[in-house]
Protein backbone atom coordinates (compact mmCIF):
# COMPACT_ATOMS: atom_id res chain seq x y z
CA UNK A 1 0.00 0.00 0.00
CA UNK A 2 1.24 3.51 -0.93
CA UNK A 3 1.82 5.63 2.08
CA UNK A 4 0.37 9.00 2.34
CA UNK A 5 2.96 11.68 2.76
CA UNK A 6 1.24 14.16 5.78
CA UNK A 7 2.93 17.52 5.50
CA UNK A 8 3.00 19.91 8.58
CA UNK A 9 4.51 23.30 8.82
CA UNK A 10 7.32 23.98 11.89
CA UNK A 11 5.66 25.67 14.74
CA UNK A 12 2.25 25.99 13.40
CA UNK A 13 -1.02 24.82 14.20
CA UNK A 14 -1.97 21.53 11.63
CA UNK A 15 -4.97 19.67 11.62
CA UNK A 16 -4.94 15.84 10.91
CA UNK A 17 -8.21 14.31 10.32
CA UNK A 18 -7.07 10.26 10.61
CA UNK A 19 -4.51 10.80 12.74
CA UNK A 20 -6.03 8.29 15.03
CA UNK A 21 -4.95 6.24 12.46
CA UNK A 22 -0.99 7.02 12.94
CA UNK A 23 -1.72 7.41 16.77
CA UNK A 24 1.42 4.97 18.02
CA UNK A 25 4.16 6.01 15.26
CA UNK A 26 3.15 10.01 15.86
CA UNK A 27 4.51 8.99 19.33
CA UNK A 28 7.81 7.76 17.96
CA UNK A 29 8.11 11.39 16.56
CA UNK A 30 7.27 13.00 19.64
CA UNK A 31 10.48 10.46 21.39
CA UNK A 32 13.27 11.85 18.92
CA UNK A 33 12.63 15.33 18.71
CA UNK A 34 11.18 15.74 22.27
CA UNK A 35 7.32 16.49 24.21
CA UNK A 36 8.04 19.97 24.28
CA UNK A 37 8.75 20.17 20.34
CA UNK A 38 5.66 18.32 20.03
CA UNK A 39 1.53 19.06 20.46
CA UNK A 40 -1.45 16.51 19.45
CA UNK A 41 -4.42 17.28 20.56
CA UNK A 42 -7.72 15.49 20.71
CA UNK A 43 -9.20 17.14 17.60
CA UNK A 44 -6.15 15.74 15.54
CA UNK A 45 -4.30 19.49 16.04
CA UNK A 46 -0.16 18.81 15.67
CA UNK A 47 1.59 20.90 16.39
CA UNK A 48 5.77 20.51 15.61
CA UNK A 49 7.99 23.08 17.06
CA UNK A 50 11.66 24.32 16.17
CA UNK A 51 12.12 21.37 13.31
CA UNK A 52 11.98 20.77 9.78
CA UNK A 53 12.39 16.91 8.04
CA UNK A 54 10.80 13.88 7.75
CA UNK A 55 9.88 11.02 9.37
CA UNK A 56 8.50 7.53 8.67
CA UNK A 57 7.33 4.65 10.38
CA UNK A 58 5.00 2.31 9.07
CA UNK A 59 2.65 3.60 7.13
CA UNK A 60 2.85 7.07 8.97
CA UNK A 61 5.24 9.51 6.64
CA UNK A 62 5.52 13.18 7.63
CA UNK A 63 7.41 15.74 6.17
CA UNK A 64 8.10 19.08 8.19
CA UNK A 65 8.60 21.90 6.39
CA UNK A 66 9.47 25.68 7.81
CA UNK A 67 6.98 28.53 6.84
CA UNK A 68 8.58 30.96 4.70
CA UNK A 69 5.43 32.40 3.61
CA UNK A 70 4.69 35.87 5.52
CA UNK A 71 0.33 34.46 5.31
CA UNK A 72 -0.22 32.95 9.03
CA UNK A 73 -3.22 30.72 8.18
CA UNK A 74 -1.53 27.81 7.16
CA UNK A 75 -4.77 25.15 7.24
CA UNK A 76 -4.72 25.03 2.85
CA UNK A 77 -1.62 26.03 1.26
CA UNK A 78 -1.36 25.75 -2.52
CA UNK A 79 1.10 22.56 -4.31
CA UNK A 80 3.70 25.80 -5.25
CA UNK A 81 3.94 26.84 -1.55
CA UNK A 82 4.95 23.21 -1.19
CA UNK A 83 7.33 22.67 -3.88
CA UNK A 84 8.85 26.09 -3.06
CA UNK A 85 9.35 25.08 0.75
CA UNK A 86 11.00 21.76 0.23
CA UNK A 87 13.27 23.59 -2.34
CA UNK A 88 14.31 26.08 0.24
CA UNK A 89 14.45 23.15 2.64
CA UNK A 90 16.78 21.45 0.50
CA UNK A 91 18.88 24.65 -0.41
CA UNK A 92 19.47 25.75 3.21
CA UNK A 93 20.80 21.62 3.94
CA UNK A 94 23.20 22.18 0.69
CA UNK A 95 24.17 25.58 1.47
CA UNK A 96 24.74 24.55 5.13
CA UNK A 97 27.38 21.85 4.38
CA UNK A 98 24.39 19.26 5.38
CA UNK A 99 24.72 17.66 2.18
CA UNK A 100 27.52 17.94 0.40
CA UNK A 101 25.75 17.48 -2.86
CA UNK A 102 24.74 18.69 -6.33
CA UNK A 103 21.13 20.29 -7.06
CA UNK A 104 19.11 17.37 -8.55
CA UNK A 105 17.93 18.00 -11.67
CA UNK A 106 14.61 19.42 -12.51
CA UNK A 107 13.63 15.68 -14.09
CA UNK A 108 14.77 14.36 -10.75
CA UNK A 109 12.76 16.84 -8.81
CA UNK A 110 9.65 16.39 -10.37
CA UNK A 111 9.60 12.55 -9.54
CA UNK A 112 9.91 13.91 -5.85
CA UNK A 113 5.92 14.07 -5.84
CA UNK A 114 6.34 16.76 -3.10
CA UNK A 115 7.94 14.71 -0.59
CA UNK A 116 11.01 15.51 1.00
CA UNK A 117 11.63 11.54 1.53
CA UNK A 118 11.92 10.98 -1.91
CA UNK A 119 13.76 13.67 -2.54
CA UNK A 120 16.46 12.68 -0.21
CA UNK A 121 16.52 9.15 -2.13
CA UNK A 122 16.80 10.35 -5.25
CA UNK A 123 20.12 12.77 -3.73
CA UNK A 124 21.55 9.24 -2.42
CA UNK A 125 20.71 6.95 -5.66
CA UNK A 126 21.87 8.97 -8.49
CA UNK A 127 25.18 10.27 -6.95
CA UNK A 128 25.24 6.29 -6.19
CA UNK A 129 25.14 5.18 -9.73
CA UNK A 130 27.10 8.35 -10.95
CA UNK A 131 29.92 7.00 -9.32
CA UNK A 132 30.06 3.27 -9.66
CA UNK A 133 29.52 3.55 -13.08
CA UNK A 134 32.59 5.72 -13.51
CA UNK A 135 34.28 3.30 -11.20
CA UNK A 136 33.48 0.50 -8.69
CA UNK A 137 35.28 0.21 -5.36
CA UNK A 138 37.35 -2.55 -4.75
CA UNK A 139 40.15 -3.11 -2.06
CA UNK A 140 42.22 -5.75 -0.68
CA UNK A 141 40.26 -7.82 2.05
CA UNK A 142 42.38 -10.03 4.70
CA UNK A 143 41.03 -14.17 4.00
CA UNK A 144 41.76 -17.21 6.21
CA UNK A 145 40.69 -20.94 5.09
CA UNK A 146 42.50 -24.02 4.67
CA UNK A 147 43.43 -25.10 1.47
CA UNK A 148 45.69 -27.29 -0.38
CA UNK A 149 47.56 -25.18 -2.81
CA UNK A 150 49.13 -22.80 -0.80
CA UNK A 151 49.28 -18.92 -1.41
CA UNK A 152 49.93 -15.91 0.59
CA UNK A 153 51.15 -16.91 4.32
CA UNK A 154 50.81 -20.39 5.95
CA UNK A 155 49.78 -20.12 9.61
CA UNK A 156 51.84 -22.89 10.65
CA UNK A 157 50.46 -23.66 14.62
CA UNK A 158 47.02 -22.84 13.15
CA UNK A 159 47.89 -25.54 10.36
CA UNK A 160 49.08 -27.94 13.03
CA UNK A 161 45.90 -27.37 15.31
CA UNK A 162 43.38 -27.79 12.35
CA UNK A 163 44.82 -30.18 10.27
CA UNK A 164 46.40 -33.08 12.52
CA UNK A 165 46.21 -36.11 9.88
CA UNK A 166 45.63 -34.41 6.53
CA UNK A 167 48.82 -32.77 5.73
CA UNK A 168 47.92 -31.79 2.51
CA UNK A 169 46.22 -29.00 3.50
CA UNK A 170 47.66 -26.03 4.82
CA UNK A 171 45.87 -22.81 6.87
CA UNK A 172 46.62 -19.77 5.06
CA UNK A 173 46.12 -16.01 5.61
CA UNK A 174 45.55 -14.11 2.43
CA UNK A 175 44.75 -10.90 1.04
CA UNK A 176 41.76 -11.09 -1.91
CA UNK A 177 41.54 -7.51 -3.89
CA UNK A 178 37.38 -7.94 -4.10
CA UNK A 179 34.42 -5.89 -4.23
CA UNK A 180 32.89 -7.87 -1.46
CA UNK A 181 33.89 -5.04 1.49
CA UNK A 182 32.58 -3.40 4.35
CA UNK A 183 32.16 -0.52 2.48
CA UNK A 184 29.99 -1.91 -0.33
CA UNK A 185 28.39 -4.12 2.03
CA UNK A 186 26.80 -0.74 3.63
CA UNK A 187 25.86 0.52 0.20
CA UNK A 188 24.05 -2.53 -0.68
CA UNK A 189 21.99 -2.96 2.16
CA UNK A 190 20.95 0.37 2.77
CA UNK A 191 19.82 0.63 -0.88
CA UNK A 192 17.41 -2.68 -0.07
CA UNK A 193 16.19 -0.75 3.10
CA UNK A 194 15.35 2.32 0.78
CA UNK A 195 13.71 -0.02 -2.17
CA UNK A 196 11.83 -0.76 1.05
CA UNK A 197 10.38 2.74 1.89
CA UNK A 198 9.96 4.33 -1.17
CA UNK A 199 6.93 4.93 -3.12
CA UNK A 200 8.17 6.41 -6.11
CA UNK A 201 8.62 4.28 -9.60
CA UNK A 202 11.23 6.14 -10.60
CA UNK A 203 13.48 5.36 -7.77
CA UNK A 204 12.47 1.81 -7.22
CA UNK A 205 13.47 1.12 -10.76
CA UNK A 206 16.86 3.30 -10.27
CA UNK A 207 17.41 1.37 -7.21
CA UNK A 208 17.42 -1.70 -8.64
CA UNK A 209 19.76 -0.49 -10.95
CA UNK A 210 22.34 0.15 -8.34
CA UNK A 211 21.91 -3.07 -6.95
CA UNK A 212 23.44 -4.57 -9.83
CA UNK A 213 26.66 -3.11 -9.30
CA UNK A 214 26.68 -5.22 -5.96
CA UNK A 215 25.65 -8.66 -7.30
CA UNK A 216 28.60 -10.10 -5.40
CA UNK A 217 28.39 -7.93 -1.92
CA UNK A 218 27.06 -9.78 1.19
CA UNK A 219 24.27 -8.36 2.24
CA UNK A 220 24.55 -7.35 6.04
CA UNK A 221 22.19 -6.01 8.76
CA UNK A 222 23.53 -2.60 9.75
CA UNK A 223 24.96 -1.55 12.84
CA UNK A 224 26.82 1.28 14.25
CA UNK A 225 29.81 -1.07 14.19
CA UNK A 226 30.14 -1.45 10.44
CA UNK A 227 30.28 1.85 9.91
CA UNK A 228 32.59 3.03 12.88
CA UNK A 229 35.18 0.63 11.08
CA UNK A 230 34.92 2.25 7.55
CA UNK A 231 38.31 4.75 7.27
CA UNK A 232 39.06 7.00 4.31
CA UNK A 233 42.24 7.26 2.39
CA UNK A 234 43.61 8.65 -1.20
CA UNK A 235 42.66 5.89 -2.90
CA UNK A 236 38.94 5.53 -1.32
CA UNK A 237 38.26 9.38 -0.82
CA UNK A 238 35.88 9.59 -3.72
CA UNK A 239 33.59 7.21 -1.93
CA UNK A 240 33.51 9.40 1.62
CA UNK A 241 30.50 11.70 0.75
CA UNK A 242 28.52 8.92 -0.64
CA UNK A 243 29.25 7.37 2.73
CA UNK A 244 28.54 10.18 4.75
CA UNK A 245 25.35 10.24 3.23
CA UNK A 246 24.40 6.41 3.82
CA UNK A 247 25.45 7.30 7.59
CA UNK A 248 23.35 10.24 7.46
CA UNK A 249 20.53 7.62 6.46
CA UNK A 250 21.69 5.44 9.57
CA UNK A 251 21.79 7.68 12.12
CA UNK A 252 18.10 8.70 13.92
CA UNK A 253 19.25 11.88 14.61
CA UNK A 254 19.60 12.36 10.71
CA UNK A 255 18.08 10.72 8.05
CA UNK A 256 18.36 7.59 9.63
CA UNK A 257 17.18 3.88 10.23
CA UNK A 258 16.82 3.13 14.09
CA UNK A 259 16.99 -0.35 15.24
CA UNK A 260 14.46 -2.33 15.99
CA UNK A 261 11.52 -4.68 14.79
CA UNK A 262 9.50 -1.35 12.54
CA UNK A 263 12.37 0.77 11.19
CA UNK A 264 11.95 4.47 11.76
CA UNK A 265 13.25 6.65 8.87
CA UNK A 266 13.93 10.59 10.09
CA UNK A 267 15.54 13.77 9.13
CA UNK A 268 14.94 15.89 11.69
CA UNK A 269 17.11 19.11 11.94
CA UNK A 270 16.62 22.21 14.28
CA UNK A 271 15.33 24.93 11.31
CA UNK A 272 17.62 28.03 13.75
CA UNK A 273 20.50 25.75 13.92
CA UNK A 274 20.41 25.62 9.40
CA UNK A 275 19.57 29.44 9.56
CA UNK A 276 22.68 29.60 11.70
CA UNK A 277 24.60 27.58 9.94
CA UNK A 278 23.86 29.35 6.48
CA UNK A 279 24.76 32.83 8.25
CA UNK A 280 28.14 31.48 9.25
CA UNK A 281 28.75 30.64 5.93
CA UNK A 282 28.13 33.77 4.69
CA UNK A 283 30.09 36.34 7.47
CA UNK A 284 33.11 33.63 7.26
CA UNK A 285 33.75 34.99 4.25
CA UNK A 286 33.57 38.51 4.95
CA UNK A 287 36.47 38.78 7.68
CA UNK A 288 39.96 40.57 6.36
CA UNK A 289 43.00 42.18 7.83
CA UNK A 290 41.98 44.30 10.31
CA UNK A 291 38.15 42.78 11.20
CA UNK A 292 37.12 38.98 12.22
CA UNK A 293 34.00 37.28 12.13
CA UNK A 294 33.64 34.98 15.35
CA UNK A 295 31.13 32.28 15.06
CA UNK A 296 30.23 30.92 18.88
CA UNK A 297 33.22 32.95 20.06
CA UNK A 298 34.74 34.03 22.14
CA UNK A 299 32.71 32.29 25.19
CA UNK A 300 32.49 34.44 28.49
CA UNK A 301 30.64 33.91 32.38
CA UNK A 302 28.51 37.01 32.81
CA UNK A 303 28.54 36.30 36.72
CA UNK A 304 30.63 34.21 39.16
CA UNK A 305 29.28 32.39 42.46
CA UNK A 306 31.53 31.58 45.47
CA UNK A 307 34.36 31.91 42.98
CA UNK A 308 33.02 29.89 39.92
CA UNK A 309 31.84 31.41 36.75
CA UNK A 310 28.57 30.80 35.99
CA UNK A 311 25.90 31.69 33.27
CA UNK A 312 28.17 31.02 30.10
CA UNK A 313 27.12 33.40 27.02
CA UNK A 314 27.86 32.28 23.38
CA UNK A 315 26.87 34.53 20.42
CA UNK A 316 25.85 33.15 17.49
CA UNK A 317 28.65 35.87 15.86
CA UNK A 318 31.02 38.42 16.92
CA UNK A 319 33.26 40.99 14.72
CA UNK A 320 36.75 41.86 15.73
CA UNK A 321 39.19 44.39 15.93
CA UNK A 322 42.26 44.62 17.30
CA UNK A 323 40.80 42.24 19.90
CA UNK A 324 37.75 44.14 20.66
CA UNK A 325 33.91 42.89 20.27
CA UNK A 326 32.99 45.89 18.50
CA UNK A 327 29.73 44.06 17.01
CA UNK A 328 27.36 41.04 18.09
CA UNK A 329 25.10 39.46 15.60
CA UNK A 330 22.18 36.96 16.37
CA UNK A 331 19.69 34.59 13.58
CA UNK A 332 16.54 34.22 14.80
CA UNK A 333 14.32 31.82 12.35
CA UNK A 334 10.60 33.05 12.70
CA UNK A 335 8.28 35.68 11.50
CA UNK A 336 9.23 39.22 12.98
CA UNK A 337 6.44 41.15 13.01
CA UNK A 338 3.17 40.90 14.55
CA UNK A 339 -0.75 41.14 13.30
CA UNK A 340 -0.82 44.55 12.90
CA UNK A 341 2.48 44.41 10.63
CA UNK A 342 4.77 45.75 13.19
CA UNK A 343 8.12 44.67 13.75
CA UNK A 344 8.02 42.38 17.09
CA UNK A 345 11.04 40.92 19.71
CA UNK A 346 10.76 38.18 21.92
CA UNK A 347 11.41 39.57 25.23
CA UNK A 348 13.91 36.66 26.35
CA UNK A 349 15.36 37.45 22.87
CA UNK A 350 15.93 41.09 23.87
CA UNK A 351 17.24 40.66 27.44
CA UNK A 352 19.84 37.61 25.90
CA UNK A 353 21.54 40.47 24.05
CA UNK A 354 21.43 43.16 26.29
CA UNK A 355 23.74 40.52 28.72
CA UNK A 356 25.93 40.37 25.65
CA UNK A 357 26.20 43.85 25.38
CA UNK A 358 26.92 44.36 28.76
CA UNK A 359 29.58 41.18 29.29
CA UNK A 360 30.77 42.28 26.17
CA UNK A 361 31.28 45.92 26.70
CA UNK A 362 29.90 46.43 23.11
CA UNK A 363 27.24 48.98 21.93
CA UNK A 364 26.55 47.83 18.29
CA UNK A 365 24.13 44.07 18.16
CA UNK A 366 21.76 43.29 15.45
CA UNK A 367 19.05 40.71 14.68
CA UNK A 368 19.36 38.65 11.98
CA UNK A 369 15.82 37.20 10.37
CA UNK A 370 14.54 35.97 7.20
CA UNK A 371 12.96 37.66 4.74
CA UNK A 372 9.58 35.59 3.88
CA UNK A 373 7.76 35.87 1.24
CA UNK A 374 4.65 38.41 0.51
CA UNK A 375 6.06 40.43 3.89
CA UNK A 376 4.92 43.83 4.23
CA UNK A 377 8.59 45.41 4.01
CA UNK A 378 11.07 44.75 1.32
CA UNK A 379 13.83 47.02 3.38
CA UNK A 380 16.70 44.83 4.52
CA UNK A 381 16.64 47.28 8.00
CA UNK A 382 13.59 46.88 9.72
CA UNK A 383 14.18 48.70 12.95
CA UNK A 384 16.73 49.98 15.23
CA UNK A 385 16.35 50.34 18.66
CA UNK A 386 18.34 52.47 21.35
CA UNK A 387 19.09 50.59 24.65
CA UNK A 388 19.91 52.93 27.09
CA UNK A 389 22.90 51.75 29.60
CA UNK A 390 25.51 52.95 31.98
CA UNK A 391 27.93 53.21 29.60
CA UNK A 392 26.11 54.79 26.48
CA UNK A 393 23.63 53.82 24.66
CA UNK A 394 23.37 50.62 22.71
CA UNK A 395 22.27 50.13 19.03
CA UNK A 396 20.10 47.29 18.27
CA UNK A 397 19.20 46.88 14.50
CA UNK A 398 16.60 44.64 13.19
CA UNK A 399 17.62 43.51 9.99
CA UNK A 400 16.23 40.18 7.01
CA UNK A 401 17.87 38.98 4.66
CA UNK A 402 16.70 37.37 1.13
CA UNK A 403 16.48 33.59 2.04
CA UNK A 404 15.13 32.80 -1.24
CA UNK A 405 17.91 34.63 -3.34
CA UNK A 406 20.08 31.82 -5.23
CA UNK A 407 23.03 33.64 -5.38
CA UNK A 408 24.74 33.86 -2.04
CA UNK A 409 27.30 37.03 -3.11
CA UNK A 410 23.54 38.94 -2.97
CA UNK A 411 23.07 37.70 0.24
CA UNK A 412 26.30 38.90 1.61
CA UNK A 413 26.06 41.96 0.16
CA UNK A 414 23.15 42.56 2.30
CA UNK A 415 24.30 41.73 5.22
CA UNK A 416 27.57 43.71 4.78
CA UNK A 417 25.84 46.57 3.45
CA UNK A 418 23.90 46.96 6.77
CA UNK A 419 26.83 46.28 9.09
CA UNK A 420 29.96 47.94 7.84
CA UNK A 421 28.73 51.10 8.44
CA UNK A 422 28.40 50.27 11.99
CA UNK A 423 32.06 48.34 12.06
CA UNK A 424 33.33 51.56 10.75
CA UNK A 425 31.94 53.76 13.30
CA UNK A 426 33.22 51.84 15.94
CA UNK A 427 36.36 50.77 14.64
CA UNK A 428 36.73 54.56 14.57
CA UNK A 429 35.53 55.36 18.31
CA UNK A 430 38.01 52.42 19.10
CA UNK A 431 41.26 54.59 17.43
CA UNK A 432 39.43 57.52 19.56
CA UNK A 433 39.98 56.09 22.81
CA UNK A 434 43.62 54.47 22.14
CA UNK A 435 44.60 58.34 21.04
CA UNK A 436 43.36 59.50 24.52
Amino acid sequence: MKTKTITVFSDYLNVLPDYKEHLQNLYSLRDIIGSNNFSLQADGTLQVMHYVGFFQKGNTRVQILPKIYAKTDLSEYTGTELNTSLDFVYRLLYWSGYLNHKKLSPQLQSTSASDLLEIFISIFITEFIDLFSKKIYRNYIQHEENQQFIKGKILFSETIRRNPILKHLHYIRYDKFTINNPLNQIFKSLILELLNKTDSSINKRRLVAGLTYLQEVDLIKLNSLHFKQIRFDRLNADFEPLFNMAKLFFHNSQPGLSEGKEKTFSFLVPVHLLFENFVAKILNNLSSEDVNYCYHQPQLHLASQAGEDVFLLEPDFTIIHKKDVITILDTKFKYPFDKNGNVEINSHDLYQLTSYALRYNCKTLFLIYPKYLGTKSEAPLLAEYLIHSPFGEVSLRIIQIDIMENDLSKVAAQIKGQVEPKIAKEKLLTSKAEVI
